[in-house]
């Protein structure tokens, strides 16, 4: 044929031609921009047809806008506080990441973080025994066995802080039931080991603080992150079976300690006197001694002067102890000297009642 632009023709014009050799020429690759410009079109179809109307373009910038608003709304929701007395733990998918003290803080939204505040300055409290039981309905766990083999029941009180807020969330699942579980076995071991009198009576401050002691050990040991701020044990009392019992037992031990106070009182209101009346005693004892003494060696010292003198000079001693004597005999006597001549002129007279009251009166001068 000289037809050179018959189309059916698969190898193309004849040489020469200005059409092109094949229709594989007609279908090019599509570029890079192509692509691009066939995807806007597709969403300006998916987003309401038209390709360049104003009503597209508004359509698309409000949910530029709502898309915005949602995820701000959605990055807001990481903004949290925490009080004083607080601390908040910050989690990522299930795991502790950071510890945050009081103020507004920041996470990363849920799915990602979330945050658990936690009190850790407040002071709680667990009641036990038979207070603690009887909320329940059971009175007879508070029941507890001495060493004595005797049957008490109690009634404690333990207060607690978080000292370590990630063991304290993370260690157990239930902490407040542990540390009641735990204060339990704590005071019933304490009292398993002391008499049933003892905890009646004066010994329940000394066995709040084994408790308490022991208690701290065994949250220690399970890494539960709590303080135990007070054990106080509140109550301590016979079953009703056999209160009248140990009220008897109760009553004789107040007049034991009371007559014990008594005793102790007189002791220390004698005891002082004897000792003063033992130190009069051994202190005049030493004056006599003392005095004694002196007086023996005065007599001693006259005797040794009086011998040098006698060495000396026989008779002038010998005449002065004459002397001395009849003086001595003659003070004591009842006689009386009368000169030899008026003797004869003076009457007998016998005054034997006033002889007899110098007698005794002399001899109570010797006696002092």
């Amino acid at each position: 044929m000289s037809d050179n632009s018959d189309p059916r023709n698969p190898w193309g014009p004849k040489k020469g031609g200005s059409e092109p050799q094949s229709i594989w020429e007609k279908r090019r690759s599509p570029s890079n921009d192509d692509m691009i410009g066939d995807f806007q079109e597709r969403l300006k179809k998916m987003m309401g047809g038209g390709g360049g109307s104003p009503r597209n373009a508004q359509s698309i910038g409000l949910l530029a806008v709502i898309v915005i608003a949602v995820l701000g709304m959605w990055l807001f929701t990481g903004l949290f506080r925490v009080q004083e007395g607080e601390v908040g733990v910050v989690m990522r998918f299930g795991r502790m990441t950071r510890v945050v003290g009081p103020g507004l803080q920041y996470h990363f939204p849920a799915p990602f973080e979330n945050v658990i505040v936690q009190k850790v300055a407040a002071v709680n409290r667990i009641d036990g025994g038979l207070e603690g039981d009887a909320k329940n309905g059971d009175t007879d766990t508070g029941l507890t066995l001495t060493s004595d083999e005797n049957m008490v029941i109690i009634s404690y009180s333990i207060q607690w802080r978080i000292k370590d807020v990630a063991e304290y969330l993370f260690t157990a699942r239930d902490p407040d039931s542990l540390i009641q579980v735990a204060g339990e076995s704590a005071i019933r071991e304490i009292l398993g080991q002391t008499q049933a009198r003892q905890a009646l009576t004066a010994g329940r401050e000394e066995i709040s603080t084994k408790a308490h002691d022991l208690l701290q050990k065994i949250l220690d040991a399970y890494k539960l992150g709590v303080q135990i701020v007070s054990f106080q044990l509140r109550r301590v009392e016979a079953p009703k079976q056999v209160i009248e019992s140990f009220n008897d037992v109760q009553a004789s031990l107040v007049d034991a300690d009371r007559l014990q106070k008594e005793a102790e009182s007189y002791s220390n209101q004698i005891v002082p006197v004897a000792r003063g009346q033992a130190e009069k005693i051994n202190q005049e004892a030493q004056a006599y001694a003392k005095e004694t003494v002196a007086r023996a060696e005065g007599e001693a010292s006259r005797f040794s002067q009086i011998y040098a003198a006698y060495i000396k000079n026989p008779k002038i001693v010998l005449a002065r102890y004459y002397l001395d004597t009849m003086e001595k005999v003659l003070k004591s006597g009842n006689k009386i000297l009368v000169d030899g001549k008026l003797s004869k002129e003076l009457v007998p007279y016998l005054p034997v009642n006033e002889l007899r009251k110098k007698k005794e009166e002399n001899k109570e001068g010797e006696k002092k």
